[in-house]
């Protein structure tokens, strides 16, 4: 073998090299070899190959072999001079080359450079060639199959036309047999039924006839019984209802009296806080007063002295003037007198002259010292009337910004009050479920297995229902003194099923698997009680939690007030803080309500049973309102079946088809009937019936959208129905004629069944939206070619087949398109029950949430995600988002605004990370996301090509150097909350008053016992 590599080489020295000094078999020492490669001066000979050009070709070898990267080629005899003009654009750097007489050298490695461009451009040359042989052969193909397709259509159609010819012929023929046929087969019939119904109709006149004139007399005798009835039953009920009435008018005035008496008490002692307030200012106003009514007094004494004095220098410049010229005509008319006399009487006329003109002079100084004072007083009178109005403006301003803070913290703090209750009602509402799955397998486990002792959960048949269910039996308002300490075993939850679905005897196996409960046969009474108790802890200790919350936010409710009414009287003048006073006033008394209706839906919870019989009641009742028309009369013996037929029993193929929040208009026109008609306890067990019968429909139909987008509509509507017609409402608008009836407790449940419905609906949609939310924003490949999937496996770190669902979906179900059909089948729901366009802002806000935290939280946590091509994936799906979003009208609620995080992690991939200034730009740009995610994201950067480079380690400080300047909040989180919820805000819009006439009730509903009324 050696002996044939060195004939089939040309070596320049052949040197023999011992493995080992023993000449063992498979035993080689580095060090002795070196040691004779050293010796034979091998290293030596390498060395200086090395440092000069150990590559070595004549011009023509050159030409030969490279003749395909050579531009301007000369021919065989010119090789030389196309080397020389050729190699520079080859290898830029000309130490590499070096060009002799004969031949042209090269250092170590250009040859292969060289070797690489030539087979770059014979593979694309050959690329070329193929593609221009395809493209014949491909257009001789098209045009032979062409060809024959135009033949075997031009036979075809030939023969379906003259088929069809036949067709229309035979056709036309027997249209004309049949029709003679069934005519006179018709017109045979129709004689025979003629003679049959004549005879029928004479025998049935008859008949009817003799029915009616019986009917007649037994009326005629009916009527005066009735008469005489009637007219003694109602003196009856008149001599009662009068006396009643008296009575109502006297407990009403005298409540009423009592009301205004506490009122002008409250008047008075707001008057009085008021003036004492208003003190400080009011005495700084009138020494404002009494200084500028002083300076208006000096300023009209100088005007009157003043004027005086010019007044007494006109007049004595007149009497000097008359005295001259009385002189004048003096001398005129006498003779010269001597020299003496005119000497002196010059000289007593130039004295006079002299005196009036200082006295003159001297008048005028003092006039204008008087103009400069004046001018002076007037500067200094405007200057203080500027200072005034600046320092008012400024106070003003300081007071409004105060109180725009003031009342934006107090919106949060609101929002975040009502983010807790809604999750401590959603955590109710579980554990109210788990109860009733608990105390449903207690009844089966003792109904299969025989007689045992009495559980604790067996106590609930005994003990009073839910507030919910039974609320007429209760119509006034809780004693607070028994809410404040009340007995635990009082406070059982009761499920929003109805009985007849809690008493319903499936087997123990269907139920188990229906409530998704572990079966365990060893579970017997003693640990349902355990798990009953438990239950019933938490839920204490959640109301006990609320409650304190609530009186906590009182407390700081009435501390915000005093202080801004201390603020507003040290800084504003009367009129302007007579305003603000009013307006902070509104405020705190509208927070002040939705306060109480926190309050009042925990102290709902915590009904304890009363004695107290809604007739005998101490709370009296309203009077009767004015007779309404256009209702539904629902007698009281008919409510189940109302319910059943309109809520319970509806499904989804019958329900869909109905005008949006026809089931609650219908409930709301035969709760006003009952109402009218002064059944105060029959609308309100209605009332509380239909809350029930809701929460039971929502739990039947618990992952059904459209359902629970209908049940979530009938809700609000019901809910503004009955806040339309609450007597505090009415009394603002004074169109709508109020309920009588107490209606305050469902009203409350109706509030927590429209969050428990629109909770629902979120956790039905991202359900769905779960699975395919991360394979649809970061796996999914929308712009083909971009990742170079095509020359190398794909970056999903998952093995084929690992995730079954993913083999049994097709393919469309986890790319953008999956998502925004599931959107897209929400919206259709929400917008086929005309819900509000606020509420659909709110539940797309709270979905485009979800999507942006978990295809964030899942870019963090995957490398293979982190570079260029993906994030250009990434961006184009967040767009589709964000273009679904736009052409709904839905970005303008704070969808938008949801996604910021993860666009700004998109555009951080996307942006250049070498220099400082892109390190500026990139910390200025991510402002949404936190310091540890901007690091965590360039740690995490993978190129997946040649063309993008890696993120250096200096980058990386240069950026956490320019993030220490930022002031980010509480400690920061690397992950987002996945499950965070946002508080939801249900707009109120009053609805049209609604008639009976206006609903088109269809027959598929089953409910035509009601009466028009």
């Amino acid at each position: 073998m050696l002996m044939d590599a060195l004939d089939g080489t040309t070596p320049h020295y052949v040197r023999c090299i011992k493995p080992n000094d023993l000449k063992e078999a498979f035993t080689f020492d580095p060090r002795r070899t070196v040691q004779q490669l050293r010796a034979c001066g091998v290293l030596e000979t390498i060395r200086i190959s090395a440092a000069g050009f150990p590559s070595r070709w004549t011009y023509e070898e050159f030409f030969s072999r490279y003749r395909l990267l050579l531009r301007g080629l000369r021919g065989q005899e010119h090789a030389g001079a196309s080397c020389r003009q050729a190699l520079p654009g080859l290898i830029p750097d000309p130490d590499q080359y070096c060009f002799g007489k004969t031949k042209v050298f090269f250092r170590a490695g250009q040859v292969a450079l060289l070797e690489r461009l030539r087979a770059e451009r014979l593979r694309v040359a050959a690329v070329i060639a193929q593609s221009r042989v395809r493209g014949w052969l491909a257009r001789i193909r098209h045009s032979r199959i062409r060809r024959a397709t135009v033949t075997v259509q031009r036979y075809c159609r030939g023969a379906a036309a003259r088929r069809l010819a036949l067709t229309l012929r035979y056709t036309k023929a027997a249209l004309v047999i049949q029709k003679t046929h069934r005519m006179v087969v018709v017109r045979q019939m129709f004689l025979t039924l003629r003679q049959a119904a004549v005879t029928i109709q004479a025998f049935t006149r008859g008949t009817s006839a003799r029915f009616r004139y019986r009917l007649l007399v037994a009326e005629r005798a009916a009527v005066l019984l009735q008469a005489r009835v009637r007219a003694w039953l109602a003196r009856r009920t008149y001599r009662r209802v009068r006396a009643a009435v008296v009575f109502t008018q006297c407990c009403a005035r005298r409540r009423a009296a009592r009301r205004a008496l506490m009122k002008l008490k409250t008047e008075a002692r707001s008057v009085e806080k008021f003036r004492e307030l208003n003190k400080g200012m009011e005495v700084k106003l009138m020494q404002l007063q009494l200084r500028a009514d002083q300076e208006a007094r000096e300023a009209a004494a100088l005007k009157e002295t003043l004027h005086a004095e010019r007044q007494a220098a006109s007049a004595e410049l007149e009497a000097l003037r008359a005295t001259v010229q009385k002189l004048g005509s003096q001398k005129r008319e006498k003779p010269r007198p001597c020299t003496v006399t005119s000497e002196k009487e010059a000289e007593e006329r130039r004295r006079a002259e002299e005196k009036a003109a200082q006295e003159i002079l001297q008048l005028t100084q003092e006039l204008q010292v008087l103009q400069r004072e004046k001018d002076g007083f007037d500067k200094e009178r405007e200057d203080l009337s500027t200072r005034l109005l600046e320092q008012e403006k400024a106070q003003e301003e300081c007071v409004h910004r105060a109180v725009t803070q003031e009342t934006a913290a107090l919106r949060t703090e609101l929002d975040e009050e009502r983010r807790k209750y809604q999750g401590l009602l959603r955590e109710f509402t579980r554990l109210e479920q788990r109860y009733d799955n608990l105390r449903e397998m207690s009844l089966l486990t003792e109904r299969t297995a025989g007689h045992r002792r009495t559980d604790s959960t067996c106590s609930l048949s005994s003990e009073p229902p839910s507030p919910t269910l039974l609320s007429p039996q209760f119509p006034g308002p809780l004693s607070p003194f028994r809410s404040a300490s009340p007995d635990p075993e009082e406070f059982r939850r009761v499920g929003v099923a109805p009985p007849s679905a809690r008493g319903a005897g499936t087997p123990m196996d269907q139920l188990m698997e229906t409530t998704d409960v572990a079966r365990d046969v060893k579970m017997k009474g003693e640990d349902l009680a355990h798990a009953y108790d438990a239950v019933r802890v938490a839920n204490k200790f959640l109301e006990s939690q609320l409650r304190d919350q609530c009186a906590q936010r009182e407390e700081e409710l009435e501390a915000l007030r005093g202080q801004l009414g201390r603020a507003i009287a040290a800084s504003c003048p009367a009129e302007q803080q007579q305003e603000l006073l009013e307006a902070r006033e509104q405020e705190c008394v509208r927070l002040r309500r939705e306060l109480k209706e926190l309050r009042n839906t925990v102290s709902l919870r915590r009904l304890v049973p009363q004695g107290v019989n809604p007739e005998t009641s101490s709370c009296p009742s309203r009077a009767t309102p004015a007779t309404v028309s256009g209702l539904l009369e629902c007698r009281k013996g008919d409510d189940a079946k109302l319910l059943k037929n309109l809520i319970t029993d509806l499904r989804a193929d019958g329900a869909l088809p109905l005008p949006p929040g026809l089931p609650a208009s219908v409930l709301f026109l035969c709760v006003r009937q009952a109402d009218c008609s002064g059944d105060q306890t029959h609308a309100r067990a209605l009332c509380a019936a239909a809350v029930t019968a809701v929460k039971a429909a929502l739990k039947k139909h618990s992952s059904d959208v459209d359902m629970t987008a209908l049940w979530l509509k009938n809700a609000c509507l019901l809910h503004d129905l009955l806040t339309q017609h609450s007597p505090k409402q009415s009394l603002n608008s004074g169109e709508v004629v109020p309920l009588a009836s107490d209606l305050g407790d469902s009203m409350r449940a109706l509030s927590d069944l429209r969050i428990q419905a629109y909770q629902q609906l979120l956790s039905v949609a991202e359900r769905r939206l779960q699975n395919i939310i991360v394979p649809a924003l970061l796996e999914s490949e929308n712009i083909t070619g971009l990742s170079g999937s095509a020359g190398k496996p794909g970056p999903s770190r998952k093995r084929a087949g690992s995730d079954p669902r993913a083999a049994a979906v097709g393919g469309d179900a986890r790319t953008m398109s999956a998502v925004l059909r599931e959107l897209g089948a929400l919206h259709a729901a929400l917008s086929r029950q005309d819900l509000p366009p606020a509420l659909m802002e709110q539940a797309f806000s709270q979905l485009s949430y979800l999507i942006s935290a978990s295809a964030f939280n899942s870019l963090l946590l995957r490398k293979d995600m982190c570079c260029w091509s993906r994030g250009m994936q990434i961006r184009y799906n967040v767009s589709l988002l964000e273009e679904w979003l736009r052409g709904r009208g839905l970005q303008a609620g704070g969808a938008a605004a949801a996604l910021e995080h993860l666009i700004q992690a998109v555009q951080l991939l996307q942006a250049g990370k070498k220099s400082d200034r892109d390190a500026q730009a990139l910390v200025q740009s991510c402002t949404a996301l936190s310091s540890q995610q901007i690091v965590k994201i360039l740690t995490l950067y993978t190129p997946q090509s040649d063309l993008e480079e890696r993120v250096s380690l200096n980058f990386i400080r240069t950026v956490q150097g320019h993030l220490k300047g930022r002031s980010e909040g509480p400690t920061p989180q690397l992950l987002m909350d996945v499950r965070r919820v946002f508080p939801v805000t249900f707009p109120y819009s009053p609805p049209a008053v609604l008639h009976a006439e206006q609903l088109v009730i269809p027959e598929s509903l089953r409910i035509s016992f009601l009466r028009r009324v």
